[in-house]
Parts: structure tokens; sequence; C-alpha cells
């Protein structure tokens, strides 16, 4: 019996271990294999390239600063500069103001980074509390200075007061240079506009002159002066060319002359060669010589004919006008002669429409043009009204600050105003510093210690964190690039030459960030293009690679335009060529390369799965105790893509370092599914 029962427990481990044999024969063949990887630090990299096309006269774009005004505008589109030229001049005072309130808001992002870290580190609420303290000490120093500046209020009155009336003076003097160069360009078009007109009405005011002074000849009974004026009218009708004219009719008088000549010599010669009694003679030789005589004279008789008649035709041509000009010249001396006294006359009427029509002046044409010096004098008179009205301005508020500073030095200024401002100023000062001192109360009263944050919102803050650093990073550069504006004096000089060929800056203004300046170059420049999506990583001033078409060596520019996207989602972009040998509408390869930050939680792209709700989610492996032992399968995370490039995705989810996440497998696999661990991978 107990032989049986040994060989029974025998038995059942032999059926057992066969089982199991055959079962994990069977998941090497049937059980999904996988590659697996984990989640890690690491930074997304973003390229583009592509070909793009050569293209002439480039721009170079000049960088404004946002936010800040415009004192002085010294060079206009079309001029030509060179480089360290001044192309504009901010506003002193207000770049002051503008770094300092950019000081404040590095400042307050310090504030933000630093009670970040303190929360990830430790969450004791140090950094409310040093804030507060802060805030307190920030809210002292405003009342002592508002009070200080109430105890010496004629003094700071006086310098505010001289420094608002330099400002002023300058505008004044800017403006009446600005109404001087605005107003010449008005004039000029208005004196353009009369020259135009004047040209136009010169023939018909001549033509007038011609026959007043015809009229007075023939009142005056002299022949000579009669022949003289109507020789100046004939002149001017052919455009100054009549006596070449009159040289063409006589030329034309000769050639018929001649023509009459030639042809009667023609008939005296046949008659004299030819005996009319020769067709009656009987020897048939001499009949028939006879009629080819006669052939011959009516054959040249013909032509001589034909060229009298053309003569004729080409004299009485050239002759049509001056009988048509003769004839209404004597009407017009007819009438005159019988009532020199009368108004003008119907011939008068004939005669000067004649010429006039041979002038070919149109009445629409007068017109336009006594239109373009109408609108030229409104558009000139527009302009100066509105210019006088901003100098009036300007003068008035320069006359009143000057009023005050006078009145400052003879002692007679009333200072009530400015000393109730003073006394409103210590009175915000003292509120301020009371509602600091109740937030530090609130703060001391408040302050327990906290637990330690949860790993997803360590992360977060981490996140925040970095997001922190870049905009500290940007806002310090700003810093940078005012202060160096500041140190200039507030000048903004030509990096290169050229000609300046867009500007959308004006007097005054403040500027927004969507205006331009660009300075033509005359050199070549690369056109490019690509997708929204691709570009939008990149900014001006970024590096682009340059791969000329006759040189194995990249060239190195930066971008320094980019465009709106079209209506195919494309984005336009531009970077300066380094000199070299270029033709316009040539080819070249270029390529963009560009690091993210840092992300805390990046996979392989291959990881990301998209569900049918259009979730986005991972698969984990993890193991499971089962009879056959212990088991691995497919669970499902749901993650969010914050960036991706080619190879990697950056995620938020509630990953740990030690999560195995798949990556690639040799079978489609879904959430439940048993997988196996490619270990090789």
């Amino acid at each position: 019996m107990e032989r049986k029962l040994k060989k029974l427990i025998i038995g059942f481990f032999i059926a057992m271990l066969t089982f199991t044999i055959i079962s994990r024969t069977a998941d090497s063949v049937m059980v999904a294999r996988v590659g697996v990887d984990s989640i890690k630090r690491n930074s997304l990299s973003y390229e583009v390239s592509g070909t793009g096309t050569v293209k002439g006269n480039s721009g170079k774009y000049i960088l404004l600063q946002s936010g800040c005004r415009i004192a002085k505008l010294p060079k206009k589109p079309g001029d030509t500069v060179k480089k360290g030229d001044i192309l504009f001049i901010y506003d002193l005072p207000n770049l002051k103001d503008q770094k300092e309130t950019l000081n404040g808001e590095l400042k307050k992002m310090q504030l933000q980074y630093e009670k970040a870290g303190l929360g990830t580190v430790s969450g004791d609420g140090n950094l409310d509390l040093e804030t507060a303290l802060l805030q307190e000490s920030n809210a002292l120093d405003d009342l002592k200075e508002a009070k200080a500046s109430l105890k010496d209020i004629q003094k700071t009155a006086k310098k505010k007061k001289k420094e608002e009336y330099n400002t002023a003076f300058e505008e004044l003097t800017d403006l009446k240079s600005q109404k001087e160069t605005a107003l010449k360009t008005f004039q000029r078009a208005l004196n353009d506009s009369t020259e135009a007109l004047t040209e136009l009405e010169e023939p018909e005011q001549t033509l007038k002159g011609l026959l007043k002074d015809y009229k007075e000849a023939v009142i005056s009974r002299q022949e000579e002066a009669i022949t003289a004026r109507s020789n100046y009218i004939f002149d001017f009708y052919y455009t100054k060319k009549y006596t070449e004219h009159k040289q063409d009719v006589k030329n034309a008088e000769t050639s018929l002359n001649r023509a009459k000549e030639d042809l009667a010599e023609t008939i005296r010669k046949w008659n004299e060669a030819i005996n009319d009694w020769e067709r009656y003679s009987d020897d048939p030789a001499t009949r028939k010589a006879y009629e080819q005589q006669i052939a011959s004279r009516n054959s040249e008789v013909k032509s001589g004919n034909r060229a009298v008649e053309d003569a004729q035709n080409k004299l009485d041509e050239l002759t049509e006008e001056d009988v048509k000009l003769n004839t209404a010249l004597k009407a017009y001396r007819s009438d005159i002669e019988s009532n020199s006294a009368a108004s003008p006359t119907l011939s008068y009427q004939q005669l000067y429409q004649l010429v006039l029509r041979k002038l070919d002046i149109k009445e629409e044409t007068l017109n336009t043009a006594k239109t373009k010096i109408e609108r030229a004098k409104e558009d000139l008179g527009d302009q100066e009204k509105e210019w006088n009205e901003k100098v009036a301005k300007a003068q008035k508020k320069t006359d009143l600050l000057n009023s005050d500073l006078k009145a400052m030095e003879m002692g007679t200024y009333d200072y009530g105003n400015d000393q109730k401002e003073g006394e409103k100023a210590v009175e915000a000062a003292g509120r301020a510093l009371k509602a600091a001192r109740l937030s530090l109360d609130k703060v001391k009263d408040g302050n327990e210690v906290k637990q330690e944050t949860k790993q997803k919102e360590e992360k977060g803050e981490a996140l925040d964190l970095s997001a922190l650093r870049l905009d500290i990073d940007k806002k310090e550069e700003e810093i940078h690039n005012i202060t160096e504006i500041i140190n200039n004096k507030g000048r903004v000089t030509s990096p290169v030459n050229g000609v300046i060929s867009q500007s959308s800056l004006n007097y005054g203004m403040l500027v927004t960030g969507s205006e331009k300046f660009i300075i033509s170059t005359g050199g070549y420049e690369l056109s490019m293009k690509a997708s929204e999506k691709d570009m939008k990583y990149f900014v001006t001033g970024d590096e682009v690679n340059i791969k000329p078409y006759n040189s194995n060596k990249s060239l190195t520019s930066k971008l320094e335009s980019i465009g709106l996207p079209d209506s195919n989602g494309r984005v336009t972009f531009t970077a300066l060529l380094p000199k070299g040998n270029y033709k316009e509408g040539d080819s070249l390869e270029y390529q963009l390369s560009k690091t993210s930050e840092e992300f805390e939680e990046c996979i392989p792209i291959g990881a990301i799965r998209q569900g049918s709700d259009n979730s986005t989610y991972v698969l984990l492996v993890k193991e499971k105790d089962s009879v056959l032992g212990k088991e691995t399968e497919a669970f499902k995370l749901n993650v969010k893509v914050l960036d991706k490039d080619k190879k990697t995705a950056a995620i938020e989810g509630s990953l740990s370092e030690k999560d195995s996440v798949i990556t690639d497998s040799n079978k489609f696999v879904e959430e439940g599914d048993r997988v196996r661990v490619n270990e090789t991978k």
C-alpha cells in the first residue's frame, strides 16, 4: 500500500513537470515577446532640414525693444546707412522705467523660484515668511522715501518741473522739424501739379497771344506785320517746323515742274522722231517699225503723265492744311477789317479750333490736371492744420512749464498741488505698510510645518522650476539688452551697411513688438519654408547651418525673420548669407537643430499608444502569481504627452524609474495580455 502511494505521488509530480514543460513551450510560441525600457530624465532634439532659395537684396532685421518709446528718428525709409550710424533713439527716462519694471518682474520670478525650491525640499513655509518680511521692508522704505520727498517738496518739484520742461522743449523742437519736413513733401506735390497744368495750358495761351497779335497787325493795316504774324501762326501750327514744311512744298513744286518738263521733252522727242507717213508705207517692215515707235511713245508719255499726277498729288497733300489755315486766316482778317472793335466772331472760333485740333489738347486732360492741383491744395491745407495744432499744443505745454519755472525762481509759485500729491503719496505708502504688516502677521499665525509632498507633486514642482528658470533666463536677457541700450544713451546703431527698406516706427510711439525695422544690405539671403508644427521651437537668432553648392563645408548663419503661417500651414523664414559666390534663384540645403530643456519623465516614442477614446496611454509590465508560478502581463496607464521628437516623448504620469514600459513587441499586445520580456533587448 505504501509503495502504491509513493508511485502515485511520483507519477503526479512527473505529470505536473510534463505539463509545465509543455505549457512553457507553448508560451514561447503563443505569448508575445516585448521590449521594455524605463523612464529617464532627458532632453528632446528638434531638427528641421530642407532646401532654401537664394534671394537678392537681403534684409537685416533690427531687434526692437517692446514697451519703449521712440524719442528721435533721424533715419527714414530710403535713407542709406553705414555700419555704426544711429537709426533711432529710445526715450532714456522711459528705458530706465522699463528696466526698473523688468527688475521688479525678475525679482518676483526669483522669489517664486526660491519659493518653489523650498516647497520641493521641505515645504515648511519659510519662503512665505521671507516674502512677507521683504514686502514689509519694501513698504517701510517706500514710506520713508515719500516722507523725505514731502519734507523737501520745493526742491523735488523744481527738479521734476525742470525735467518735464526739457523733455517738452525737445519734443517741441522735434515737432517743428518734422512739420517742416512733412509740409515740404505736400508743397512739392502742389508745385509739381501746378507746373504740369501750366505745361498743358502753355500751347493754348500761346495760340491766344498769336491771334491777338495778328488782329492788332490787321487793325494797323501793315502788310509786313500781317505777313509776319501770319507766319508765326503757321510756324506754331506746324510745331516750330514751318520752315521745313515750306521747303517740302517748294521741293514738291520743283518735282512737279520737272515732271511736266520731262513730259513735254518726251512728247517733243517723239514728235521729231516719228514720221506719220510711214504708217501708209507699202513696206511691212516700215509699218511695223512705225507701230513700235508709237507704242514706245505712248508708254513713255503715260509714265510721264503718271509722274506729273503723283507730283501734283504730293503737292496737294502738302498744301491741303495750308489752304485750310490760309482760308481761316483770310476769313478772320475780313471780319476784323469789317468791324475791328467787335468781339471774337465765328471766323475767330473756327480759326482757333482749327489750330487747337492740330495741337491735340484734350479738355479731359486739362480737367484732370486741375483736379490734382485742388487735391494737392487740400492735402497741404489739412497737413498744415494738423501740424499747427500739434505744434501749438506742444508750445502751450512748454510755455506753461517755463512759466512755472520762472515763478519758482521768483518765489511766486504755488506748491499747493505738489504738496497735496506728496501727502497722498505718504498716505498711500502708509496704507501699503499697514497691509504688509497684516500679511506678515497672517503668515506668522498660519505658518505650520507641511507634510512631505507626494511624488507627482514633486515632479510637478520640478517642471515648474524648469519653466521658471527659463522665464528668469529670458527676463535676464531682456534686462541685459535694455541695459546695453541705456549704456549707449538710448541710441540704436546700424550693424551693417545698407538702405532702410522698411520702418514702422514713428516719433513718440511705444514699441509693441509688431513693428519692423529692416535694412536692405544689397547682399543675399536664403528664403526657407517649413511646417508651422516644426518651426514652433525656433526663434529669430537661432543658428542655421547652410551647405553651399560649390563647397563641402557648411556655413553658419542666424535666423533673421520668421513669418506667419500661410493658408497651408507653411512658415517662411530667412537667414543672411555670408559673403560668397551666389546666384539669385539657386537652391541651398539648410538644417536647424535645437535641444529642449530637460524633462523629468522621458520614454521612447514607440511606447506611446492611442486609445479609441483619444486617450493617450502606455503599457507596463507587471508580475502576478499563478498556479504555474509567476506570470508577466501588460497593464494600461494613462499619461499626458508634454512634447516629443522623432525618437523620444516627454510625458507626465504616475511612473517611477522602476517601472518597465513596453516599447515594442513581436505581436499585438493589449491590457491583460500575458507577455514575455525580451531579455536580450
